[in-house]
């Protein structure tokens, strides 16, 4: 029996080599802010972390052999107050775009005009044209990248005389999202202190 075909993707045949029914734990919180929720799951027998919350769903598996301690949850408990952003790179890795540094547009424009600074310096530019690359740079889109190049592309003109001898992607600057932030500054810090709370016996879970 071969595979299936739909719209050219082929769909694997799925031939059960083993199965094991395993217990996560799932921790479930309410805020009193803004009524937020989130969910954290732990299954300690397939490395398994998820998290479903108001602010996003993530997800990642580890290796529970290479983790250096017991199980996953002490993992999460000794990494998540510490070092964050270590898992946060790890949901980075599932195709989490919302994760992704975004693109500092005030720091962004600061280097821009920076760059056309030192092209009227170096007389490749002249005042009036300062002026309408200034013009340019503040109605330029930087919510991405690709944004940015193709409004550069499709509506800078001046600007190309600048960038034409200084790369404009080297003066983008990039900042966290704001889910990124959620996660290393609110959620992952906020769930290493409750697996830290149990496990200090200060908090029962039920």
């Amino acid at each position: 029996m071969t595979d299936s075909i739909i719209n050219g993707v082929h769909l694997p045949k799925l031939e059960v080599r083993s199965v094991k029914v395993t217990g996560p734990v799932a921790y479930s919180f309410t805020f009193n802010e803004f009524s937020g929720w989130a969910i954290f799951t732990v299954n300690d027998a397939t490395g398994e972390f998820i998290i479903t919350s108001d602010w996003g769903n993530y997800s990642h598996r580890w290796n529970t052999s290479a983790l250096g301690v017991p199980t996953l949850t002490e993992f999460l408990r000794r990494s998540l107050q510490h070092d964050p952003w270590y898992v946060i790179g790890k949901f980075a890795m599932s195709n989490k775009a919302d994760l992704d540094d975004d693109v500092d547009e005030r720091a962004t424009k600061r280097e821009f005009k920076n760059a056309v600074g030192e092209a009227y310096r170096e007389k490749i530019i002249d005042a009036e044209q300062v002026k309408d690359c200034v013009h340019e740079i503040e109605s330029l889109d930087l919510q991405s990248v690709d944004a940015l190049a193709f409004s550069f592309e499709a509506e800078a003109n001046e600007l190309h005389k600048v960038f034409g001898h200084f790369d404009l992607f080297e003066h983008v600057r990039h900042c966290k999202s704001a889910r990124a932030l959620i996660l290393g500054h609110s959620l992952l810090p906020f769930f290493g202190r409750h697996l830290q709370a149990v496990h200090d016996g200060e908090f029962t879970d039920g």
